[in-house]
């Protein structure tokens, strides 16, 4: 019965609202190319700069008496160092466009979709989408920072945990935003 009105209720409102609603498909369509033309472009500046690594290492010499004897380990040990530091930098990055793709483009979709079916005050909405994604996004931010500047190697060993944590946040963050409506803050944190 719930789910019948809620489908008749959005029906209505797509109908009321016909622009608005091909508005907030383009701007789903906009966000989805721009995150598969981020992962594409940071994808293959990232293996490049592994594959640099790579090669590096593959030149060098592990000749244990060749080195004992004061023969080079590498030629140019700085090129390892140069291409690990972008490619941490690549990764940086990549995090942070995704992260603010995230909050434009899903921001005005939750907010076209809440000024469709409730026709709510957009800037009381928009804060608080903005203060729940940051709340909830921040914590994540932070651990993948601390884990790529600190401890790179254990990452193949936690991602999992990390995948988890961000499973678990992300669903904590789509609850916080079925309540982007209550009126009051007080309200609005306790739900």
């Amino acid at each position: 019965m719930y789910l019948k009105r809620g489908l008749k209720k959005t029906i209505q409102a797509v109908k009321e609202h016909k622009i608005l609603f091909i508005l907030l498909i383009v701007i789903q369509l906009i966000f989805l190319i721009s995150c598969s033309y981020l992962i594409v472009t940071y994808q293959v500046k990232i293996m490049q700069n592994a594959q640099d690594i790579t090669q590096a290492l593959e030149n060098a010499n592990y000749d244990p008496n060749a080195i004992q004897l004061g023969g080079q380990f590498m030629k140019d040990i700085s090129l390892v160092y140069d291409n690990y530091n972008n490619m941490m930098e690549f990764i940086t990055q990549f995090i942070l466009w995704i992260f603010g793709l995230f909050i434009l483009f899903n921001g005005l979709i939750w907010l076209g979709a809440h000024y469709m079916l409730k026709k709510t005050a957009v800037i009381k909405v928009a804060v608080k989408f903005f203060v729940a994604t940051l709340v909830m996004i921040s914590p994540l931010l932070i651990i993948f920072y601390y884990i790529l500047s600190k401890y790179v190697t254990a990452l193949d060993s936690i991602w999992q945990s990390i995948l988890i944590l961000f499973v678990i946040l992300y669903y904590f963050l789509l609850v916080s935003y079925a309540f982007i409506n209550v009126k009051s803050w007080k309200s609005f944190v306790k739900k």
